[in-house]
């Protein structure tokens, strides 16, 4: 088993609302397999689909064990921007939101039915940018301030998220700079 620790990690949250029970299992699995390679081609990891109030949520996270680097918030916005850019081509809208920042990463529950998961304020905040991108993608200054060598990016008003008292500094990045 993985051992539980407070690690590193960049969190991407990709809400796919064109994504119900009436999407046909071929759309499905070809949308699955292309966010898989996505997250894969960055060495990231997928941490969970799932299907809640918000729609369809798919869940990337760059930093999990095995695969952690320095650099793993550009990775997590390459990925971002290569989700969205498929996604598109694919006919469906999305909002994204990527943080950095330290987090829970083990497994939870019993010894009958457990889970590796991921567990803090950055990946609550991750959901919350990306309830406020739509058919955007939206990070927060951690991850923008480690990736802006990297990025062009357009820094938006404040915004105010749900869980938290403080306004919400936050970026769009627009392009990988060459």
């Amino acid at each position: 088993g993985w051992v539980a620790e407070l690690r590193r990690i960049t969190v991407l949250f990709v809400n796919l609302p064109g994504v119900t029970h009436t999407t046909p299992i071929e759309k499905a699995q070809e949308l699955m397999h292309d966010l898989q390679t996505t997250i894969y081609q960055y060495e990231g990891s997928v941490n969970k689909l799932s299907v809640d109030d918000k729609g369809v949520t798919f869940i990337g996270v760059m930093g999990l064990p095995p695969l952690a680097h320095e650099d793993d918030p550009t990775r997590g916005l390459q990925a971002a921007l290569a989700l969205h850019t498929c996604l598109k081509k694919l006919g469906l809208k999305t909002a994204i939101g990527v943080t950095t920042g330290r987090a829970y990463c083990g497994s939870v529950g019993s010894h009958r039915r457990c889970e590796y998961t991921i567990m803090g304020d950055m990946v609550n905040l991750a959901a919350r940018l990306m309830q406020a991108a739509p058919d955007s993608i939206l990070c927060d200054a951690p991850t923008h301030d480690a990736a802006q060598e990297g990025f062009a990016f357009e820094k938006l008003e404040p915004i105010k998220v749900k869980g938290k008292a403080e306004l919400i500094q936050a970026y769009r990045p627009l392009e990988q700079a060459l």
